[in-house]
């Protein structure tokens, strides 16, 4: 109960370097979050982490808000009449000309 509770009360800025490690340890780490792209990933983190217990969450049930790299429920894929993978909703697809239409996808 000691993570859950550090997790929900150190600053976010704190918090990102152990985030950090646990998206690199899972693969899935982008460099760009430590440049161009870290206001997202903070941001992302400070609304993922209210749902979180484990720096581990980070990785596995949040993993979508970090990578297109999952697995899709063959039930949900089925449900949403969709055959082929969902658009990414990363930083690097919000490029100049798509950010409004991924906005309204991806928030």
């Amino acid at each position: 109960m000691v993570q859950h509770q550090y997790l929900q009360k150190v600053q976010v800025d704190e918090l990102l370097p152990y985030i950090e490690a646990e998206l690199k340890r899972a693969g899935i780490w982008q460099e760009s979050w430590s440049g161009a792209d870290r206001p997202w990933f903070a941001h992302a983190v400070d609304l993922i982490r209210p749902r979180t217990r484990f720096l581990g969450d980070f990785t596995t049930w949040s993993r979508a808000f970090f990578t297109d790299d999952f697995d899709y429920e063959e039930e949900a894929k089925a449900s949403s009449g969709r055959t082929s993978a969902f658009p990414p909703c990363s930083p690097s697809s919000r490029s100049a000309g798509r950010a409004s239409r991924m906005e309204s996808r991806c928030m």
